[in-house]
Parts: structure tokens; sequence; C-alpha cells
């Protein structure tokens, strides 16, 4: 412990963690008579009760929570002021119970606030909370900026604020740190067969849960949908971060009944550890991705380290990363047609705007990569756009192609795609009516609601909705409901084994005879024999799709084709 000591009447008691940047004669000016450090022991302020205590929380040595609980603990009686130059820590500590705050300001300014606090509270202990309208709007902040709506938990943004507070306070220290991220398998299920609502009661609960758990030092937050995160700090050992995992999955166990609904749950979880993952960002990217590695090996126990597997997986994922943003720079992207065939009237009349992707990666690889670092909506958008212009290039040859198919992920479909759908087919003279969008059944949004508004804004340009293979997901039905869609295309799997698996073929006649009545259109994706293009067709088909009628070319080549050589 350390006193600073003046002559003079005997002044009120202000604590001080750290307050380098406030000037020592600033100091001696408020009458300041000790400074004490988290290792001191507090005892010895036993028989006192300070006016005013002063928490610097730019140089703390412990987590914000457990210094405001300690001081709150030990000093009941006195004032809480606290100085950031961080505005939302601020917010933090005074929606925890601080009362005043001192944020952005000189050490000048920060000394005449500090002695008009000590006069103030020193004037009566009562009024410690006459800064109410000041404090309930900081809290408000807090609550719009820092906190999930749903949840209470940290959001994305102040979440991310705690781990770099974190990692500040680790290498000071030299102590370990885990991220870790999980999210809840079976959620979609709930969101599809019992509605949003119970989707919402689940993650309300589940993150009520999480708060009853752990200790008020461990931060949680909801970086969006049913991703969840743990941020851990002082550990001595990985295996402390991996009982926390096994925490989690066993708040899961067991029968879950909420509201009236018997739900089945349970966790994949993520790790990465700090100093192995040296950054925020590492931490959680890593993180992220060991929970997906989790999730693809269910049976080593849906808990994964970021470890040096991975590691190589993740120089690849970097490598594809800058392939795909020096293609989307230069739009350079390519594509193929391939067309579909109308059983109808007997011809190859629309096609099918296939990306293209020339590396090792697989395109269905190249696509989820993209929808989960965000080039999603770059890349639909330049597909789209190339598309359009290959498909009314292949119209002046043959112009017995009338409708033009493009994929899109649910994550694109915007205002902004709207707009972009909107100026191409003004530009090129294209009518909407020749436009079909392909979103996957697996894709679907969570978002259920804000999904149905961005694909009623799509129908309202005049063009047509696909849902896109069908018979993957959930299936469910409220999709065809409510959705609007004007076709589904059977998913390639279900086709390829209704010549000789009775169950795919029974799928496959009943989603054509339900989308009929439906007035729905249905397309058979992935036919590859005669056998297949025949019990199509005697199902009811409209459409078919495949190598056995048309393998995906190049514009140009499909252009100098004859259609009548793909027909049998």
């Amino acid at each position: 412990m350390h006193r600073l000591h003046q002559s003079g009447p005997r002044a009120p008691s202000l604590y001080l963690d750290v307050l380098e940047t406030l000037p020592l004669d600033h100091r001696l000016g408020l009458h300041t008579r000790c400074r004490l450090s988290w290792d001191d022991d507090w005892s010895l302020f036993a028989s006192e009760t300070p006016v005013l205590i002063l928490l610097d929380l730019d140089d703390l040595s412990v987590p914000l929570a457990t210094a405001l609980r300690r001081v709150q603990e030990r000093f009941e009686e006195s004032a809480i002021l606290v100085a950031t130059a961080d505005a939302a820590l601020g917010a933090q500590a005074i929606a925890r119970g601080a009362d005043e705050l001192i944020t952005d300001v000189t050490a000048h300014e920060t000394g005449l606030r500090l002695q008009t606090a000590i006069e103030s509270h020193s004037r009566s202990l009562g009024h410690r909370r006459e800064h109410s309208e000041l404090r309930a709007e900081l809290i408000s902040l807090s609550a719009r900026t820092q906190r999930d709506a749903l949840t209470g938990l940290y959001t994305r943004s102040a979440f991310l604020s705690q781990v770099d507070r974190a990692l500040s306070r680790a290498r000071r220290l030299n102590t370990m740190v885990a991220v870790v991220y999980f999210d809840l398998d079976g959620f979609k299920t709930v969101n599809d067969s019992h509605g949003h609502h119970a989707g919402d009661a689940v993650l309300s609960w589940f993150a009520q849960a999480l708060l009853e758990q752990f200790r008020c030092e461990d931060c949680l937050g909801r970086m969006g949908g049913d991703e969840f995160v743990l941020l851990l700090e002082d550990l001595e050992h990985p295996i402390h971060a991996f009982a926390s995992a096994k925490k989690i999955r066993k708040l899961l166990q067991g029968e879950l009944v909420i509201e009236d609904v018997l739900m089945e749950l349970d966790a994949s979880v993520g790790i990465s550890m700090y100093p192995k993952s040296p950054d925020t960002q590492a931490l959680i990217s890593h993180a992220d991705m060991a929970m997906y590695a989790a999730k693809k090996r269910p049976e080593d126990g849906k808990v994964r380290f970021f470890d040096a597997r991975l590691e190589a997986q993740l120089i690849a994922r970097e490598s594809c990363r800058l392939r795909l943003e020096g293609k989307l720079a230069r739009r350079r992207c390519s594509l193929a047609l391939q067309p579909l065939y109308d059983y109808e009237s007997g011809q190859l009349n629309s096609v099918e705007a296939l990306f293209r992707w020339p590396f090792s990666e697989t395109t269905q690889e190249v696509i989820e990569f993209a929808e989960r670092q965000g080039f999603i909506q770059r890349l639909d958008m330049q597909m789209l756009e190339e598309a359009i212009k290959a498909f009314q290039k292949l119209r002046k040859k043959a112009p017995h192609y009338q409708k033009l198919h493009v994929n899109a992920s649910v994550l694109s479909l915007d205002i902004h795609y709207r707009e972009q759908v909107v100026r191409l087919l003004d530009t090129h003279l294209m009518d909407p009516a020749q436009l079909c969008i392909e979103v996957t059944e697996t894709a679907l949004s969570q978002d259920y609601e804000q999904l149905a508004k961005d694909l009623r804004g799509l129908r309202k340009l005049g063009l047509e909705l696909a849902l896109d293979d069908f018979g993957t997901g959930y299936a469910s039905l409220r999709y065809l409901r409510d959705l609007s869609f004007h076709s589904l295309k059977l998913d390639r799997e279900l086709v390829s084994k209704i010549g000789d698996d009775h169950r795919c073929r029974a799928l496959c006649h009943a989603s054509i005879d339900m989308a009929k009545s439906l007035q729905i259109k249905v397309t058979g994706e992935g036919v590859e024999s005669s056998d297949q293009f025949s019990l199509l067709r005697e199902m009811g088909c409209d459409f078919a799709q495949g190598y056995y009628l048309a393998r995906p070319s190049s514009p140009e080549a499909l252009a100098n084709s004859d259609p009548l050589e793909f027909v049998f």
C-alpha cells in the first residue's frame, strides 16, 4: 500500500486503482490520501468508509465484473466513479452499479470532475443516485449497443471488445485465454416445426441457463442466430476450457420442455486458446472453425480444439479467399449453362447458369466459404450479371431458350440484390418473366419473416422463384405454403435412386403430386439414365435436367449446338 500525505484538514478517502494519467499535483489537490492495488490487504480499511471510490477502467488487471463486485462488497456506502476512454466500457460499468462516468477528458478536466464529485458526494451520501437520468440513459445505450435484445448476452461487437481487453490483461500477466464457440444442433428443426416464437423461447432459455452456469467473470455473447460464445480468462490449463464445453452440452441433456414443446437439442463446440491464437480475430475464427469441425464429426464427442490439422485447413481456406477475392475484383467469375428439358413441349427450352471454380475446391465448398466470409452477395451479383449477358447472347442464336435459372443465396436477397436485378433487366432489355431465381432448401434463413419479405420483393418484379434441392433439408411445408414458389427442383439424391429404391420413388411421386395440387411446377435434377427420365415423365414431372439430357457447357458451345441432339 502506498500513502500520499498532505498537510491540512483530513479529507475524504479516495480509492485509486492506478490513474497514471492524473498528475500527482492533481491527486494532492484532491486531498487524495491513499492508493490501493488488487493485491493489497483491504482489511486495513475496516474502520474507514471512503466517500468516493475511483476506478480507472483502462488499466484494470482483473475483469470489470470482478473489480466492481469486489469494490461494491467491501465499500457498500461509498460512491463509485469510473474513468475510461471507452464510452461503451463506461456504459457497462454504469449498468453494473457505478455512480458516475468520466470519459474522453483531459487530466485537468478529470481533476475538476473528481473535485466536483467529492464535494457533491461529501455533502450527502444519501444522494449517490441523484444522477438517475444519466444512469438511465447510459443503461439504455448499453442495452441497445452492448446487449442482445432477446438473450441479454453481449452482442458480437461488444463481445469482441471484451476479448480485446482480456488479451491485453493476458499479455501483461502471461496467462491463458480461451474462446468457446458453440451453436445448437437441432435448432432449425424447432423453428421449422414449431415456428420462430418457439425458437426465440429456446434461445432465451438457453441464455439464462448459461448465465446461471458460469461465473460472472466469464463473458457470454450471442454472435447471431443460434451461435454463442464464451470467454474464459486466467486459465491454468486448456482442460478447464474443455470442462466448460462439457458443461454447455450437459445443459441440453435429458428431456427439455419449453413452451410446452419437447425439444431434442445438443451443442457443437469449438475452442481456441491464447497464445496459440494470438489475437481477437484469430481466437474467434479458430474457435468457429473448430466448432464446424466438431459438427462434422459428432462421433468424436462434438467438442474440438483448434489444432494443427485445422490450421492446415485454415491456410487452404485463406488461399481460397485470396483467389476468390481476386476473381471478384477482376470480375473473372466463370459460368456454364445447362439446359432443362420440358416434358410438355419436348424441347430444351430453358437453361440454368452454374458457377464454375477451376481450382481444387468444389463449387459447393467455395459457395459455403463465400457465405461464411461475407463474399456471397458480390459473387451472386456478378454471377447474375454474367448469366444475363450469356443468356441474351445465347438467344440470338438459339431463340427457343425462353427462361434463365440463376442460383442465389438467401443471404444475398436484400434490397441491393433486387436493385441489381432491376438494373440488369433494364440494361439488357430482358423480360422479368424470363428470369427464375433459385434458392436452396437447406440454406433457407432462420429469419423467416425477413426471407418472406425478400422473396415477395422479388416476385413483385415479375420474375419466378424456385426452391432448389427439395428433399435434402427439413422439407418444411411452410416454405411451399407461404413463400410462393413457382417451382421446386427434386434433389439429385432422390432422383438417382428412383429406379431401385421404392422409398425414394414414393417420395418423388408424393412430392410431385403435392406440388401439382399447389400449382407448383416440378423439375427432376440429376437425371442420368433413360429409366429415371421415363419414371419422372410417368409421375407427371414437368421438367428434367441432368447429364442424360445435356451436360453443362460454355455459352458459346451451347449456342452452336443442335438442340435436337440432346433430346431422347
